[in-house]
């Protein structure tokens, strides 16, 4: 118990899961929590006397169902292990926080989204700035992003960014936690109302500009950090260092599959602020937050875990430039002249596993002999890929090829390491042995012909005391209770040696032992028991020399991540029936024989009527009206979700398209209040219209359906005037 106290007091933001022996205990206030949130028998420590502890246990075995169980809950949960064997240990066995979980650093594949980034995100501030440096991680992939966002007086850009990256953790300095926790700072309650936030703190020094370079230079080896080229976004930096602190403290060990940082500008994509990001459900529905039916759902046909998750990026990032537009569509036009190799990529892919997050996995010494075979499994595709690849003409295959195939050599050695000593099926438990095949170590080798019971020994063994007592049904045997033995029937058992020690007796037989079978025994055991710690240091050093692979294997996820989401679009047009939209320079929007993405692949009972659209700068506003039920606001949001779709590089549902890069796109859709801030129907109107008319460029795409409604017929036509007469 004092070992106990002894961590609670570093950890007392945390439930603590305190190992002994096959079980995580927790004790007092956690054990209540446990109880609570996982349906744990609440007991007592020391029930007999004046106060006795609470007490709920887990089985080890199970902890990631329950440590899932508390992170969805809102829970840190620090682990603490035995760290010394306990057959070795001299009085209380030694113990230490190995890891602190939190709801942004999961690793643990059966609590994670698939096909979605898991970010913990750090969020710094000055007071006088008009900025909020932003630094994120996804700890399961390594994907590390810094930008800085301007701080506009609706925070709609920290909003809609921030709905963009859906960070699960976010990390913020003590002295604004204490202001928020004490019902201050306007930016964080926001963020509360949109988002219910997870959020942790740090030490406000973490987040000096002396202290981020340090931990900077320091995670990635370095004298200078200008190679990242951030040191003009002093306050994403300051964010990125005090991230990669607390991650130091909550991992306790350096993940190494982090490699780099990647600086990003809002001004690269096109905006699209966090009411359009909602109104057009480009990843997940209004009604019930899922994906199912959202423009996502439509586009996603990956194969893969890492194709999901880039593809889901490029949804919520379409493009600003031209070249890399056309990139991704000469591609996609490439697999669909192609169907024979779409096919064939599409089968390959389908083999792969999510190599991202086995990477994460061995970085945090996690990884598991089925995660290797995983691996293995997953670069043996690899040529079968390049192949087909080799045989489609276009600059984004090309790049990719110039990447990868230069690695094919230490891809090829990856996978024969693998191959010569992982055994399958993958053993479920690093301690428990069965992890190499033979041949992978001599000294393992001879443990086992000793462990598997030595079956020419026993034969011998038995065959020379058979002549020694003339007892000719004398048998050598062994169960799991008893261990070795030497079996006779009763009627024997007085003919045996006077060196047979008796063991056990049955209805019909005597068991004995002997020294010369002890000390066989003894011999076995104790091999056995060597296996496992062989088995298991063999493991971990394996483990080391593969996270020494972790850049060329970075390398062979991205190669297949990104041709995954290409093949993803070109399946899905080829079932839809798209076609390639040109994307232009020029302003102006034509679509010919237009449709909503979503509603034309619903089982509604009629099929979905085309319909055209054109805005050009003669033609600058449509002005749509019509009986309710009339699709109005599907002919709105189609318009959008079109050009959202060309600026991905997608083909679209059209039988012709030419659309100029739309910078912007803005919605104004539906009737909502917001009475805990204040705020009537009209209110939230006016506010959304405010954006727009502050925000929009010429070269942005504006959807209003509806304006002027929670006030007098008049009014509400004045304003809805206006505006139209403003924006033109």
């Amino acid at each position: 118990m004092k070992q106990f106290h002894h961590f609670k007091a570093k950890y007392p933001d945390a439930v603590l899961f305190f190992r002994m022996g096959d079980f995580y205990e927790t004790f007092y206030e956690d054990a209540e929590i446990c109880a609570r949130v996982l349906g744990l028998a609440l007991t007592s420590r020391n029930k007999n006397s004046d106060s006795p502890i609470p007490l709920a246990g887990l089985p080890f075995h199970a902890v990631d169902g329950y440590l899932k169980k508390m992170i969805q809950a809102g829970y840190k949960v620090a682990v603490c292990e035995q760290v010394e064997d306990p057959k070795k240990a001299k009085g209380i066995v030694a113990r230490a926080v190995v890891r602190v979980v939190t709801p942004g650093t999961i690793l643990e594949e059966s609590i994670l989204d698939e096909k979605a980034g898991s970010y913990i995100l750090s969020m710094f501030f000055q007071p006088m700035t008009d900025l909020v440096g932003l630094a994120f991680i996804d700890i399961s992939t390594g994907d590390f992003r810094v930008t800085q966002v301007p701080i506009d007086n609706n925070l709609n850009q920290i909003l809609s960014e921030l709905n963009r990256i859906s960070p699960r953790e976010i990390l913020i300095p003590e002295t604004l936690y204490r202001e928020y926790k004490g019902g201050g700072s306007e930016i964080l309650l926001q963020l509360e109302n949109f988002f219910s936030p997870f959020f942790s703190f740090a030490e406000d020094w973490a987040f000096e500009r002396s202290n981020s370079e340090f931990q900077i230079k320091r995670m990635f080896n370095l004298s200078t950090i200008d190679g990242f080229g951030i040191s003009d976004l002093p306050l994403g930096l300051c964010a990125a260092g005090a991230l990669l602190k607390y991650l130091e403290d909550t991992q306790k060990q350096v993940l190494k599959h982090i490699k780099k940082i990647a600086r990003y500008n809002l001004s690269q994509f096109m905006f699209i602020d966090i009411y359009t990001q909602t109104n057009l459900e480009l990843t997940k529905t209004i009604t019930d937050g899922r994906k199912k039916n959202s423009l996502l759902w439509v586009l996603d046909n990956t194969k893969t875990s890492m194709g999901g998750r880039l593809l889901k990026e490029w949804v919520e990032r379409p493009l600003l430039d031209l070249e890399s537009i056309r990139r991704r569509q000469s591609a996609i036009s490439e697999l669909l002249e192609h169907p024979s190799e779409l096919r064939r990529v599409r089968e390959e892919l389908s083999e792969i596993s999510d190599i991202e997050r086995i990477i994460g996995r061995l970085s945090a010494n996690l990884a598991l002999p089925k995660d290797l075979i995983a691996l293995r499994n997953s670069l043996k595709h690899l040529p079968e890929m390049i192949s087909s690849l080799e045989k489609l003409d276009t600059e984004l295959f090309r790049d990719l090829l110039s990447k990868v195939n230069p690695l094919l050599p230490e891809t090829d050695a990856i996978f024969s390491l693998i191959e010569n000593a992982i055994d399958e099926p993958p053993a479920n438990n690093i301690r428990e042995g069965g992890i190499f095949k033979p041949g992978y170590s001599s000294e393992l080798d001879e443990l086992r012909k000793i462990a598997d019971g030595g079956r020419d020994y026993l034969k011998s063994l038995e065959e020379r005391e058979r002549r020694r007592t003339g007892i000719n049904k004398l048998r050598v045997s062994f169960n799991k209770v008893f261990g070795y033995f030497i079996e006779v029937t009763k009627a024997q058992a007085e003919n045996v040696p006077e060196d047979y020690i008796r063991k056990q007796t049955l209805v019909n037989t005597e068991r004995f032992f002997t020294e010369e079978l002890k000390n066989f025994e003894d011999k076995v055991l104790g091999a056995r028991e060597r296996i496992f710690e062989l088995e298991f240091e063999l493991f971990t050093g394996f483990r080391d020399l593969l996270i020494t692979k972790i850049e060329i294997l970075h390398e062979i996820s991205q190669f297949y991540s990104e041709t995954d989401s290409i093949q993803s679009l070109a399946q899905v047009a080829k079932s839809n029936n798209y076609s390639r939209p040109r994307v232009t320079s020029d302003p102006g929007i034509y679509i010919k024989d237009g449709r909503h993405p979503v509603i034309e692949i619903q089982a509604l009972g009629e099929p979905f009527i085309p319909n055209d659209t054109r805005l050009d700068e003669e033609e600058q506003i449509l002005i749509i009206t019509g009986p309710n039920m009339a699709g109005k606001s599907t002919y709105l949001r189609q318009t959008a979700l079109l050009v959202l779709m060309a600026q991905i590089g997608s083909y679209i549902p059209a039988s012709k398209a030419e659309i100029g890069l739309v910078d912007r796109i803005f919605t104004r859709i539906g009737a909502a209040d917001n009475i805990v801030m204040g705020q009537s129907t009209f209110m939230v109107e006016m506010t959304e219209t405010a954006n727009i008319l502050n925000n929009a460029t010429d070269k942005s795409l504006i959807i209003l359906d509806e304006i002027g409604r929670g006030t007098s017929t008049f009014d509400g036509l004045s304003i809805a005037w206006a505006i139209v007469e403003y924006l033109h």
